[in-house]
This record gives structure tokens, C-alpha cells and sequence, in this order.
């Protein structure tokens, strides 16, 4: 449930949370931050199938994150760590480099693509920058203060934006990609190799 005007992802955003759930195949208590929670239903649905997971969400809407308190409550799902701020900017400073999976749906969408889900807001799928991906660059940047070596960050885009991305993604450190392929999109992860922390 989620307050007029706090995102709630699609139904699809299930592929997410599977992918997410591999990525933590044999961690134990692993620690794990959502960027941009919106109503939590992503963080909440894996730490509903992960009970062990910490999980710590952050948001730039108070409103999103009073409903994602409520629903975990809801869920009977335990405390979690909520942060008031954008992007990586809130998370608290005992979290660095102690991060097993960081990961976000961010507005990701050229600004030149004509491209609508339902009633989904523009504002939450056009992206930063020319190719959309301002927001990543940000984030990918930034995980390497809060992963651990071996941890992984995973972002959902465009299959094209992927492909362009990952040469990047690699220069800032980042190796072993994993790639899940949903129509024209993908939820792709990558390992903070040893070396590679800010």
C-alpha cells in the first residue's frame, strides 16, 4: 500500500527481486540498501523471502518512506533502516563498505525516447543526461564507499543502455556482470572487485 503520489512499482518489478535473491545465494545475514524505495515493496518482498537480510532503504520523499514503515509493519517484517535524503547521500557511515547488494530502479529513460507505462509519472522514468543514465553514473560511483569487495550493485535499464554502460561500469572498477533480459529491459548486477572501494 502506498500514499497518493509515493511510487509503487510494477508487477514486473518481481524480476527484480528474484534477481536480487540470487545475487545473495549464500550469504549469510547478508546487508542490503535500497536507493529509492518509494512504498518499499521491492526491499520488503526480498526481505519477506531473505529474513535474515539488514535491510536499509533511503528516499528524497518523507511520504514514501512513512509507507514503507507502514508497510513493513504491515508484513509483520521487523524494523527496518529508513534514510531521508537522495540517493546514497543519507546512508549512515557505519554502513560503508560492509554493503553485500546496493541496488535501485532509478529513472533510466532517454528524454528522446517516446516511452509510457500506464499511468507511471514521466518524472519517475526519464532518466539524467542525453543516454539517461546520469543517475547511474552517480550511484556507481558512490556504491564503491558502500559495497564491500565482492558486493554487488544492481540497476535496472534499457538492454541497448546496458551494453553502452558496461565499459564503464568496468573502468570504475566493477567486473563479473550478471544480466537478466526482460523484454526491452534488463536488471544487471555487478561485483566491486577487490581494490576498487573509494
Amino acid at each position: 500500500m502506498a500514499d497518493a503520489g509515493v511510487f509503487v512499482p510494477a508487477p514486473e518489478a518481481e524480476h527484480f527481486v528474484e534477481a536480487a535473491a540470487a545475487d545473495l545465494d549464500g550469504l549469510e545475514r547478508p546487508r542490503v540498501i535500497e536507493l529509492g524505495t518509494g512504498c518499499g515493496a521491492m526491499g520488503l518482498a526480498l526481505l519477506n523471502r531473505r529474513r535474515d537480510l539488514r535491510l536499509h532503504t533511503t528516499d528524497v520523499s518523507r511520504r514514501a518512506l512513512t509507507s514503507a514503515r507502514r508497510n513493513a509493519a504491515r508484513l509483520g517484517l521487523g524494523e527496518i533502516g529508513l534514510s531521508h535524503g537522495s540517493l546514497l547521500e543519507p546512508v549512515p557511515k557505519a554502513l560503508r563498505g560492509s554493503v553485500d547488494l546496493l541496488m535501485a530502479i532509478l529513472p533510466y529513460v532517454p528524454e528522446s525516447d517516446e516511452f509510457a507505462i500506464g499511468s507511471v509519472p514521466s518524472g519517475t522514468l526519464v532518466g539524467r543526461g542525453s543516454d539517461g543514465l546520469g543517475l547511474q553514473r552517480m550511484v556507481a560511483d558512490g556504491a564503491r564507499q558502500v559495497l564491500r569487495p565482492g558486493g554487488r550493485l544492481m540497476l535496472q535499464m534499457l538492454a541497448r543502455q546496458w551494453e553502452a554502460f558496461l565499459p564503464e561500469l568496468a573502468a570504475r572498477g566493477y567486473g563479473a556482470p550478471r544480466t537478466r533480459t526482460h523484454g526491452a529491459f534488463v536488471i544487471g548486477s555487478v561485483l566491486l572487485e577487490a581494490g576498487a572501494a573509494g
